[in-house]
Order: C-alpha cells, then structure tokens, then sequence
C-alpha cells in the first residue's frame, strides 16, 4: 500500500507529535511504501497554506497514493476536497472536540469537506460520538494516539538541565489560555501544602504566567523550564503531573505520566481525560479513581486545591497506573491504524 501522511508542520503539539510517532512507525511496517509531507516549512512564511497546497499536489501527482491520511483541520480540508478530484482515498484523523467546530465560522465549510472524506478517525470516544452528532455519521472510526512506551522509559533516565526544587508537582504543554495554567498557579498559591511547580513547554502566554506568579508571590515556588524535546526526565522525578486545560483531544502529557508510574490531576475536559482515568465525563465532581490521581470539573480552583493537598495521604501503585495506558503502544496502534487502512484502499 503505498500511504502519504499530510499535516501542517513538525513541531508545534501533541497532534503534531502524534504525526511524527505515525510517520516512525508506518516507516518500519513492512506493509507500507510511505512518504510524508508538512505543508508549513517555516514559521515565518505567511504563506505556507498556498505554497503547502501546491506541494502537496505535486507529491499527489509524482506519488499516486493508493491513501492520504492527514492530520488537523486544513490538512484535512484539503485532503478531502482534492481526493474528489485526484481519485485517491482519503483518510482524516482528527485531534480535537467537535464542540469546537460547532461554533466556528467555518462550521459549514468544514461540515462539507469532512462529509466528503472517505474515511474519519477520532482519537478519543467523546470526540468520536461528537463527530457522529456533527457530521450525520455513523462510520467515524475511534483510534487512540500511539506511543513509544518504552521510549518514554529509556529517555526518562537522560540528563536534562537541573530544576531548582528535590520536590514537584509539573504541567508540561503549550502556555496558552485555553490551557487554562493560571488555575494551576492559583491552586498553588492556595493550597495548604507548600508545592513547588515546574511548567515545561512556551507560548504567548508565558509572560503574563510569570508576572502573575509574581503578584501571587509564589515565584520562588514556579520554576518556567521552557521547552525541552526531551521532557520525561522531568516527569518521572515530579510529584503529579497537573492538566488544566478547558479542552484537549486526548492529552499526550496525562498518557506519558501514567506510563511512567506518575500520578496525574486533570481537568474533565473534553475529550480524553475521563476516557483515560477510565470514569465517566458525565458525573463531573471531584473524583478520585486512583491513589493520587484525581479528575475535577474544568475551572474549579477549590477542587484542585484539595486535589493536591490530597497527594501525600495515599500511597501510589505505579504498576497500575502504567497498566491504564499499555493498550496504547506504539505498535499495537500502528496494527490498528493499518488494519483500517487496508480495509478503506479495498473498499
């Protein structure tokens, strides 16, 4: 089967992560005869999606895939519309909430071109059901996110730069508002238990982070480690790791953690976070389903307080915790994904 991936860059997010672990694992299926392609070379071309969309025709047309699978919203736009035309299969993997999308200006445009697309795929159950609701679909398939377990294991054990703290708690993510990272620093600051918190991961909001650890006088607590590529050292010597974000797809931060043996507090965001704790999004209160793992509404400051004034009372089984996310190896995935694509290229 011959398979051209297709998403906007290389860096960026977990969908973008995502892509990149896909890439790694199709290339070493034996199955596959595979090509990849980012439409976004620089972060400082304006135009990358005129420039990205003629490429992308181009490799369609010197490739002759029997499938494109592609990744995020104008990818996936453009992989639908142009398989009308270029008689190949398509197959759009999803990253995010459709609720998102239902309240886009773009609502109809991304309606149609989704509609169109020969196949769906949804990387969590939430977002699967949502897609079905929107689209008037019942086909879209649900595959969770892949990942290299034991990579995560053996790249916990490299040097990275020191933290100024013995004790932790961590968030690792883009600093952006929709994660929501002011909670974490407000929790902090009201918590009972002093906490020492290292954020790894940038963006636009960083500044206004750092001057509002400042006005909370809890800056000697907070330490901003930036982005590093290699962020598991980090997770394996923290406390918990906290996830505050009002909506994620299915959060590779929670996933890494719990592989791990670390425990996590996150929001009931939609989607992933109930699905990977195993609960309920429905029953949305303070629950804790694991020794030290707790999932609380999205917003609610006084849940995550006691969340993580909760930590030291219980002991942390971290066999179980990595048992919550051992279905999602990277290879078990790959398998998955596969099986899907060969049913959609003979169909």
């Amino acid at each position: 089967m011959k398979l051209l991936l297709l998403t906007n860059s290389s860096s960026g997010g977990g969908a973008e992560k995502v892509f990149n672990s896909l890439v790694d694992g199709f290339t070493k299926h034996s199955s596959c005869e595979i090509k990849h392609l980012y439409l976004k070379e620089s972060s400082a071309s304006k135009l990358w999606k005129v420039s990205g969309f003629f490429k992308f025709i181009y490799l369609v047309l010197k490739f002759k895939p029997d499938v494109v699978q592609s990744h995020l919203l104008y990818p996936n736009i453009i992989n639908s519309f142009l398989s009308i035309f270029m008689r190949y299969k398509s197959q759009l993997v999803c990253h995010s909430s459709f609720e998102r999308f239902q309240r886009s200006r773009n609502a109809y445009i991304i309606r149609l071109a989704y509609k169109k697309a020969s196949s769906i795929v949804c990387i969590s159950e939430e977002m699967q059901r949502q897609a079905r609701v929107f689209l008037s679909r019942d086909d879209i398939e649900k595959i969770y996110n892949p990942h290299d377990l034991k990579d995560y294991q053996d790249l916990s054990s490299k040097d990275v730069s020191p933290v100024p703290f013995q004790s932790f708690l961590i968030s690792v993510g883009r600093l952006v508002e929709s994660k929501r990272i002011k909670d974490i620093l407000l929790a902090l600051q009201a918590c009972n238990k002093k906490k020492n918190l290292v954020i790894v991961g940038d963006g636009d909001a960083r500044e206004d982070l750092i001057v509002l650890a400042k006005k909370l006088d809890i800056e000697d607590r907070v330490f901003f480690a930036g982005h590093s590529s290699n962020p598991y050292p980090y997770i394996i010597n923290s406390e918990a790791m906290l996830l505050a974000s009002e909506t994620e797809g299915f959060p590779n931060c929670l996933v890494e953690s719990l592989a791990l043996g670390v425990p996590i507090i996150t929001t009931n965001c939609k989607t992933g976070p109930a699905e990977i704790l195993r609960v309920s999004y429905e029953d949305d209160v303070l629950r804790r389903p694991y020794p030290n793992c707790s999932i609380y509404p999205v917003g609610d400051i006084d849940s995550l307080v006691n969340a993580i004034d909760s930590l030291d009372d219980m002991c942390v089984d971290t066999e179980q915790l990595k048992s919550l996310v051992s279905h999602l190896d990277l290879k078990d995935v790959i398998d998955l994904y596969y099986s899907s694509l060969q049913r959609l290229r003979n169909s």
